[in-house]
């Protein structure tokens, strides 16, 4: 294993925390509680003590960084998973389980280059009670003991995605391959939003490129492949 785990018991943000420390590649480090974690487009993200898996990690940001975000959320899938929650990968990193009403989101992914290194920060909810979550997004995310998952500890899921990812990152067929398989977007009614604060332009998923582009349709029949920004699945009628 070419990995390190440094547990940190509060941090502002553990991809902060990578940026302003000089560690080596591969190290990682786990904050049992984040007082300003953050998500893809500036989001907060929600970091309550002891309840979820708050780590990043410093890669080599060399050529595989193009599919480092799928490989991270290929690994993040394979561990929730594990721990008994099924779920799914929706474009282009976030992870969901079904639920009746929707879909609700158990693990997040950000990826940063800084110079010659990228920090891959990964946040996986792993045993938050619904009143746990503020009431805002309640109906919006959940944790791997809601969807009948085993209650991991924060340490242990840090150990089960680093040992994925190891052996992901030499492995770009793997990614492609798994991404695709479990990638549920695709088919689906989406919004097509550039920046957070967008209501969304409505559009049809309809599959995914090699380069993890994702092809979609907008109800004028315009087409497009999107490589950035954010495809909300819209909720059942």
């Amino acid at each position: 294993m070419r990995h390190s785990i440094y547990i940190l018991d509060e941090v502002d943000s553990t991809n902060e925390y990578l940026k302003r420390t000089p560690l080596p590649e591969w190290s990682a480090v786990l904050a049992r509680r984040q007082t300003a974690g953050k998500g893809r487009l500036g989001r907060r993200f929600e970091s309550p003590e002891g309840l979820g898996m708050y780590l990043s990690v410093v890669l080599p940001a060399d050529g595989s960084l193009a599919w480092l975000t799928p490989a991270a959320a290929v690994a993040a899938r394979r561990v929730v998973a594990a721990l008994g929650a099924e779920c799914g990968i929706k474009w282009v990193n976030d992870i969901i389980a079904e639920r009746p009403d929707g879909w609700r989101k158990l693990c997040g992914i950000l990826v940063e280059l800084r110079g010659e290194r990228a920090i891959l920060g990964i946040g996986i909810d792993l045993r938050q009670r619904e009143e746990d979550f503020p009431e805002e997004l309640r109906e919006v995310c959940t944790s791997v003991t809601l969807e009948g998952g085993r209650a991991a500890s924060p340490e242990e899921a840090a150990e089960m995605f680093l040992c994925e990812l190891e052996t992901l990152v030499s492995d770009e067929n793997t990614v492609f391959s798994e991404y695709e398989r479990y990638c549920v977007t695709p088919g689906k009614e989406i919004l097509v939003k550039r920046l957070p604060q967008d209501a969304g332009v409505p559009a049809r998923a309809l599959r995914l490129a090699r380069d993890y582009s994702l092809e979609v349709e907008y109800e004028d029949g315009r087409t497009e492949r999107l490589r950035a920004g954010e495809a909300s699945i819209r909720p059942r009628e």
